[in-house]
């Protein structure tokens, strides 16, 4: 798996990385036994998906895998750099419309709201966004 093959982005607390379709994959399939292992990552147990991610894991594997440039214009997750449990995800709406617009949205397990952690982790992505795009 290629999750921790991509760029991170460091913030004060948190590691964040672009989700490869291969993690994406794993997580639909609830291997969280094998996402584990490959990531070294720590998901809740039982395992879980970040809230609300279900839904969109499905078009970030096609996207990704007709266009695997595109790694990081779709959805990230967040981590605790000291004990790497999973905390979230940043989702990103594709590449930057022809006005220059990019969406994005967060989801947080709720035993991490309220603490800052999604805060640092979006203003990593939008920097990382801007960086790339003529986004204003």
């Amino acid at each position: 798996m290629g999750l921790l093959l991509h760029q991170q982005l460091e913030t004060d607390r948190t590691l964040v990385t672009p989700l490869a379709s291969e993690i994406a994959q794993g997580m639909i399939d609830r291997d969280g036994t094998l996402l584990e292992k490959e990531s070294r990552l720590r998901f809740p147990q039982p395992f879980q998906v970040p809230p609300m991610m279900d839904d969109f894991l499905p078009a970030v594997i096609q996207r990704l895998q007709y266009q695997p440039e595109q790694v990081g214009w779709w959805d990230w997750l967040f981590f605790d750099k000291a004990t790497r449990n999973v905390l979230g995800s940043i989702g990103v709406g594709g590449p930057p419309d022809e006005a220059g617009g990019v969406g994005m949205a967060y989801s947080v397990y709720s035993h991490y709201e309220n603490q800052g952690y999604t805060k640092e982790a979006a203003l990593a992505v939008t920097d990382w966004i801007l960086a790339r795009s003529r986004c204003e």
